[in-house]
């Protein structure tokens, strides 16, 4: 909680949300919820019929998987962002970024 009261107001955001007294477990509701959407908006970027067809209940469903008893599971964040920048139009990447999905790929994620 610390780091997270000392760090997060440095985030540059555009319009700043501020937090008062917030549990661990709110923050990681938020933290996962905002994962949840913009994974959507990456995924439908090009098709926004799809985007407005999005249902409360995908957000959430998706939410709830980046949550675990521990709070964020990050590893379930990195496997569907990961997979989701090997998936992408390779041609409009340029070649570090062609190297660093290729590391990434070399990762052993054991869930």
């Amino acid at each position: 909680m610390k780091f997270l009261k000392r760090e997060v107001p440095a985030v540059p955001l555009k319009d700043r949300l501020i937090m008062v007294n917030v549990s661990l477990q709110t923050f990681d509701e938020i933290v996962t919820q905002h994962l949840a959407l913009n994974w959507f908006a990456a995924q439908y970027r090009n098709q926004p019929e799809k985007l407005q067809q999005l249902q409360a209940a995908q957000i959430s469903d998706l939410q709830k998987s980046f949550l675990n008893e521990e709070g964020v599971a990050w590893k379930s964040v990195e496997v569907l962002y990961l997979n989701q920048a090997i998936a992408s139009d390779k041609s409009s990447l340029d070649s570090q970024t062609r190297k660093w999905i290729a590391a990434l790929k070399q990762i052993e994620i054991n869930l």
